[in-house]
């Protein structure tokens, strides 16, 4: 006999335990829990977006789509350790943009100041930080979707810059 089936149904009810079958279920079950909690841990300010984030995007991560925080954070943690693993100085600044040329789109902008000698190597920056936020956007995508368009939604509304120090 199973623990779940030593409890009485009226305490699982309470504990808010269910009655797993077979593994389907309960893989079906982990997969919701965790939906769960990657939903509420989206709604967090992390610490890199307390450090790089102005208070306009702190307060668009909060109120905003859910997606946006968590894909937020990934792109900071992920563009820090690839500048310091490239060179040790530089800036990062986040902050909401709006786009002359669209007047409803307002964006947030990570803006990435470092060290470099010319044109193209602030272009190569550039590239390699726009394929790693490109690349998790599109892990989200696989791992999430159900929520697509959200994420979708979100990608859109991240921009990068990458001006000299």
């Amino acid at each position: 006999m199973s623990k779940l089936e030593s409890i009485p149904k009226e305490l699982r009810t309470i504990w808010g335990v269910p009655r797993i079958a077979n593994a389907k279920e309960f893989q079906e079950f982990w997969n919701i829990q965790r939906y769960l909690m990657r939903l509420n841990a989206r709604r967090i300010l992390t610490p890199e977006i307390q450090k790089y984030c102005d208070k306009d995007v702190k307060k668009k991560v909060l109120e905003d789509n859910e997606y946006l925080g968590i894909i937020l954070h990934t792109s900071l943690k992920t563009i820090v350790s690839y500048l310091h693993n490239r060179d040790k100085r530089f800036r990062i600044c986040v902050y909401l943009s709006k786009d002359p040329y669209l007047p409803n789109w307002e964006g947030i902008t990570i803006l990435v100041n470092v060290v470099y000698r010319n044109f193209r190597e602030r272009m190569r920056i550039w590239r390699e930080i726009e394929d790693k936020i490109t690349k998790i956007i599109n892990n989200f995508k696989k791992s999430e979707p159900r929520d697509f368009e959200k994420i979708s939604e979100a990608n859109e509304t991240i921009a990068t810059t990458v001006e000299k120090f």
